[in-house]
């Protein structure tokens, strides 16, 4: 199963393709790699108009869309590290507990609050994980020491039926049990939807900027394109290279460019055609015809 490392690799490492063979085509003049590059650049503009569009007008399937994947990732977030890391960071950036709220962490085996009694409990059994705690609580460990992360500050934080003390001696250790004020209430797919309404006109306002660069790149090329098959149909119908006779006996053939002709070849051309005219120059006269 690939990740999301695997994913970003590959749609950087094909961006990078694609931007380098458009340069190589704009400096080359190579009408294969332009054609590429505009057709990839006008494809990402028409999915970015589209997924857009969708996230604007259906909303409902969206917000159903974080949620189940919100979901999935909390029922394996001690048996993935990839997913764990995930959902600590959306915990953690936009100041939430679970996807509707930290009851959610039910779904976690490790998380679930057992209600049989003589069954042991871990630690963790109907807690939260320190990503859910408030910022001001995380950093809170036994008075307060700086710089030592309080990992605990979930503990047990969903337990109704424990009284929670300052202490809890559990296993000869002591342990530091949070309270239900320590952690976030608020559930992540809704401070997911809040940030985005918030974050609306900066959002539309990145994806215009880029919608208006990949079109104007779109339309270089397309520019550069035309004026490539402009100088190319010019070069088919008006360049010829026409060898005259030798007027006289040991008269070498010169090849013939009218001033048009010569402005429109680039130097590698002057250059193909310098040395043809000096092997015509080096070839021995004709022989006069006996008749």
């Amino acid at each position: 199963q690939f990740g999301a490392c695997f994913f970003l690799v590959v749609v950087g490492l094909l961006m990078f393709f694609i931007c380098f063979g458009g340069c190589v085509g704009a400096l080359r003049e190579n009408l294969l790699l332009l054609r590429i590059y505009m057709w990839f650049v006008l494809c990402l503009f028409f999915l970015q108009a589209i997924a857009g569009a969708m996230g604007f007008l259906l909303r409902q399937p969206m917000v159903d869309a974080i949620t189940a994947t919100l979901n999935a990732s909390i029922e394996v977030y001690r048996d993935s590290k990839e997913k764990q890391d995930a959902i600590d960071w959306t915990q953690e950036t936009f100041s939430c507990c679970g996807v509707k709220g930290a009851d959610d962490w039910d779904y976690n085996i490790y998380f679930k609050c057992v209600e049989s009694e003589g069954i042991y409990q871990a630690p963790e059994t109907c807690g939260v994980p320190p990503s859910c705690c408030i910022s001001t609580q995380i950093a809170r460990w036994k008075g307060g020491v700086e710089g030592v992360v309080n990992l605990q500050c979930g503990y047990r934080t969903r337990d109704k039926h424990l009284v929670l003390d300052k202490n809890l001696s559990l296993n000869d250790g002591i342990l530091t049990v949070g309270n239900v004020s320590d952690i976030n209430k608020m559930g992540c797919a809704q401070a997911i939807m809040e940030w985005i309404n918030n974050h609306l006109g900066v959002l539309c306002g990145i994806l215009i900027g880029l919608s208006v660069l990949e079109l104007l790149a779109a339309f270089m090329s397309m520019n550069l394109i035309g004026r490539v098959n402009e100088i190319i149909k010019q070069y088919k119908t008006t360049i010829s290279f026409p060898i005259q006779e030798p007027l006289s006996q040991g008269a070498s053939s010169a090849l013939v460019l009218s001033r048009t002709e010569s402005d429109i070849l680039n130097s590698d051309d002057m250059m193909f055609l310098e040395e043809l005219d000096n092997i015509s120059r080096q070839m021995p006269p004709p022989q006069p015809s006996n008749r």
